[in-house]
């Protein structure tokens, strides 16, 4: 499989969670509930799985080898991909910051965690088309077969550091069941 089609493979399962964010964020703004361990696992997906994994390899591995190939990093989409994953950074922290006193029911809390949210799915979902649509293309278009083996390695390598055995799993069942319970 391809580099970029591992990302984009990636993407799908972060638009399920950002869907099910999306979901969580409407209950609370209405007024329901959700169970903060609900809320907790999914930031936690944010930041182990979007974050340290998926984000680290666009950084870490194929931004370098896309600026080895001679795409600018400043001036360029990859300056525009990184500037966002810091913005997605800090609107997780803000949701991080209001997640304990939404799910408790506080209601200034509930409409800080909904704005958050809301802010983070717009980014995510128009950086993922970015890379879906023009990014990766285009990467497609100038890394070699021998490049792309290279990334693809390194990608998995990435990933039994980071991630460890059986982790992707887990975090599949997760928003599965999380899926079932909030769209």
């Amino acid at each position: 499989m391809k580099a970029t089609a591992i990302l984009v493979h990636e993407h799908d399962v972060i638009g399920q969670a950002l869907a099910v964010l999306d979901a969580m964020a409407a209950r609370l703004a209405g007024g329901g509930s959700v169970a903060a361990p609900d809320v907790e696992q999914l930031l936690e997906f944010f930041v182990v799985f979007a974050d340290r994994c998926h984000h680290a390899k666009e950084e870490g591995i194929l931004f370098p080898a896309l600026e080895a190939a001679g795409v600018p990093r400043e001036g360029g989409p990859i300056g525009v991909m990184l500037a966002e994953h810091v913005e997605g950074r800090r609107l997780i922290g803000r949701l991080r910051q209001a997640a304990p006193a939404a799910a408790s029911g506080n209601t200034d809390a509930r409409r800080r965690f909904a704005e958050a949210a809301h802010d983070y799915v717009a980014l995510l979902e128009e950086h993922i088309a970015k890379e879906n649509r023009v990014l990766f293309p285009r990467a497609d278009g100038m890394l070699t077969d021998e490049d792309d083996r290279r990334i693809t390695a390194a990608f998995e390598r990435h990933e039994e550091l980071e991630m460890g055995p059986g982790v992707h799993e887990r975090f599949h069942r997760m928003l599965d069941d999380l899926t079932t319970r909030y769209r």
